[in-house]
């Protein structure tokens, strides 16, 4: 963006919390507690004045971390981390929320000029995530240690199959950068790099993934089309090769209701298995709807369909997934979600002379601290219970993950 743009956004961000009551109602907090946050969000707006976004960064941070209902105070901590010119996506998650209070008319269109501003301007982005994750069922095996199939005695599973719990460590790092084509159009590369490692190297897993596409940037969304791949290692082996291509992009449909969706197709080379060879489409939709500043609810719709080599791996998945994520006091975010998928497989299984069919059930639970960093990143807690059902018994099992780390965007 020139930079004049954005200096008059700057100027203009000196009225944009104009008509926004910088705290709650009287009967929501008490006096001396009132009094104290305007003294704080006052010093604040003196530190965004100055120059020092950073102080303001985290006195706000203070402030929302044990009243994040405060609109006002979220509006002028968007502001902040868009002046620093370092926390885009964060501004943006947070002007965005911003959206779903009532603001009056001049301060919405505001707030809308700045989410704006940063699509135009952001040039890249970076994540990264360290966890301990301990892991009842690293191989997703089933429980039982012996299989039946008509005709024959019991056979015993090989324990490499059977369920094996496990303590590991997994990290990621991934992040994108964009080449300005035009002022409404940017070519964009991106890479992430995967790990999870355990005692028992036979489960490693390593993923590499790599993307690049021209981008179209709207006023309240993009929408890019790229080529994708990745190489995948299981056990430090070779395992899959992938390439295809990919159709993203998201938009903000109205203040409080945001739009994404995505479909790849791609073709899966399988190092040592080369019957499950063969094309790959993958789609998904979610809609993100904020409730409140401090509550957002989604929905994720999710399609997929495998055409492999041999037919009985050959399958089309369907599932769906509701979720809520809220601001408590305390700088205390809480995350739920519920997740249902039920996959048909192809062909009769030659073994158990059926057709397969798996329903995946799937629970989580993220907690994490908003206001406490550590070198800068965010403690994150997380666990996930899966329960695998199918109509063929060996098929079946439950998992528990926990995975107890760190996590920074840039």
């Amino acid at each position: 963006m020139r930079a004049r743009s954005i200096f008059a956004l700057v100027l203009a961000g000196a009225a944009l919390g104009a008509g926004v009551p910088a705290r709650a109602d009287d009967s929501t907090l008490s006096v001396p507690e009132a009094r104290q946050i305007e003294a704080r969000f006052s010093e604040a707006l003196r530190a965004i004045d100055a120059g020092q976004y950073r102080a303001a960064i985290d006195l706000l941070d203070g402030i929302l971390a044990d009243h994040p209902d405060l609109v006002r105070v979220r509006l002028e901590l968007a502001r902040a981390l868009f002046l620093t010119g370092e926390d885009d996506l964060r501004a943006t998650f947070q002007f965005e929320r911003v959206l779903a209070g009532d603001l009056p008319e001049t301060v919405r269109v505001n707030v809308e000029r700045f989410i704006a501003a940063i699509r135009q301007r952001r040039v890249w982005s970076l994540n990264a995530a360290v966890a301990i994750v301990p892991d009842s069922n690293i191989n997703s095996g089933p429980t039982s240690r012996e299989v039946i199939i008509e005709g024959l005695p019991p056979l015993e599973l090989k324990e490499s199959v059977t369920e094996k719990s496990a303590v590991g460590v997994q990290a990621s790092l991934g992040g994108t950068y964009r080449f300005t084509l035009s002022d409404k159009i940017r070519l964009q590369v991106g890479g992430s790099v995967f790990e999870k490692a355990f005692e028992d190297s036979r489960f490693d897993d390593t993923i590499v993934q790599w993307s690049a596409g021209p981008r179209y940037l709207f006023d309240r969304g993009d929408v890019g089309a790229s080529l994708v791949g990745y190489y995948r290692w299981y056990g430090n082996d070779p395992y899959t090769l992938a390439l295809g291509g990919r159709l993203d992009g998201n938009y903000l449909l109205t203040d409080r209701l945001r739009l994404d969706a995505a479909a790849q197709l791609r073709r899966l080379d399988y190092v040592t298995a080369n019957e499950n060879d063969g094309t790959a489409f993958d789609t998904d939709a979610t809609l993100r709807f904020a409730v409140t500043p401090a509550v957002l609810t989604f929905a994720t719709v999710l399609f997929t369909a495998t055409d492999a080599e041999l037919k009985t791996q050959s399958y089309e998945s369907r599932g769906v997934t509701l979720g809520t994520y809220v601001d408590l006091p305390a700088g205390i975010s809480v995350g739920l979600s519920a997740r249902y998928a039920q996959t048909d497989y192809h062909g009769v299984n030659p073994l158990f002379r059926e057709k397969r069919r798996d329903e995946d059930w799937q629970e989580s639970l993220l907690l994490l601290h908003r206001e406490f960093k550590l070198l800068g990143a965010t403690p994150t807690f997380r666990y996930t219970r899966i329960d695998h059902t199918s109509s063929i018994d060996v098929y079946e099992y439950p998992r528990d993950l926990f995975e107890i780390g760190l996590t920074r965007q840039f």
